[in-house]
């Protein structure tokens, strides 16, 4: 214990520090409004075998409904502190944290123990990040489950075991019911998916039929994490689809102006990230630069460009 302490203090000191200001008089400044409210009632009603609920919350814009995931997997923190509303936030604060030591142990994997330890040191020290940890709310915990659903991609993909793809779907089930802005993930893992079936097409067929029968596997677990809420639309005429179809149908904006909210998402996103209030040019001249690496490292053998992908469709998404 004492080898481990020594070769990584600055690792456990930066994971204590996060933790504690994760955890730093929770009791007293916890946000309890009437999300956490109706969430508590719904989670208590789960424990005490009441009802057992087939959708989530319903999103602040367009009323659609989320998947069920978050009551049931937070639930058990309720039933710790024996019916305190306090509980559910504890449960956030922990996973959180978590979230550090899994961050470093998955970045160290990919890439490097450097860049693990300056990405957990960002992670533990970001103001947001610590701000959406102390309190409970489902998109709190979509750092933690995004980051967990790529990594099951990208293991699924260099290694074609059978169980990362079903962790693959299943993960992504899960992300998207915390919160719909997890769509957008759809679109970068289906690309990495789609190249390589086209690689495989043209050097073996044996591999490429194993990767297609992967690929099923993490369709059906995905389907199968997601039944609560595709039942509850098909007892009920589809109404969900419906608001949701709504939510994008109401939303005209031209094309000039997506384009300009492009720059505006990644100027909010440096403000939010990093505390960074940029001038509008260099807005311009960082996006531009970023697209640029992207098209630089698209062709090597480096994770960085998955992650690299995964970060512009995200960004263009949310623009």
């Amino acid at each position: 214990i004492t080898n481990i302490v020594t070769k990584n203090w600055i690792l456990i000191t930066v994971i204590l520090v996060g933790i504690f200001l994760r955890f730093y008089k929770l009791t007293g400044f916890v946000t309890f409004l009437g999300d956490q409210g109706r969430d508590a009632i719904i989670i208590k009603r789960i424990i005490t075998l009441e009802h057992f609920p087939a959708i989530g919350p319903p999103t602040s814009v367009g009323q659609v409904y989320l998947g069920p995931f978050y009551y049931y997997f937070i639930a058990p923190w309720l039933l710790l502190s024996s019916f305190n509303p306090i509980g559910l936030a504890v449960g956030v604060a922990f996973f959180s944290s978590l979230y550090l030591l899994i961050n470093y142990l998955i970045v160290k994997e990919l890439f490097d123990k450097k860049i693990a330890l300056i990405s957990t040191i960002l992670l533990s020290f970001s103001s947001v990040l610590i701000d959406f940890s102390r309190f409970s709310w489902n998109p709190n915990l979509l750092p933690l489950f995004t980051l967990l659903t790529i990594y099951f991609v990208i293991k699924s993909l260099k290694t074609n075991k059978w169980y990362y793809f079903v962790l693959s779907g299943t993960f992504l089930s899960f992300t998207i019911q915390l919160h719909y802005l997890a769509l957008f993930l759809i679109p970068p893992i289906g690309i990495l998916y789609l190249l390589s079936l086209l690689t495989l097409a043209k050097q073996s067929l044996k591999q490429l039929s194993s990767l297609f029968l992967h690929l099923i596997i993490c369709l059906f677990s995905f389907i199968l994490f997601s039944s609560p809420l595709i039942i509850f639309d098909l007892r009920h005429n589809f109404l969900n689809s419906k608001l949701f179809l709504a939510l994008f149908q109401s939303s005209g904006t031209s094309l000039l102006t997506k384009f300009n909210s492009l720059f505006d998402s990644f100027y909010f996103l440096n403000l939010y990230s990093l505390n960074i209030n940029l001038n509008k040019f260099l807005v311009y001249l960082l996006l531009f630069f970023l697209f640029l690496t992207f098209i630089t490292i698209a062709k090597q053998k480096s994770h960085l460009k998955t992650f690299f992908l995964f970060f512009i469709l995200i960004m263009l998404g949310m623009s």
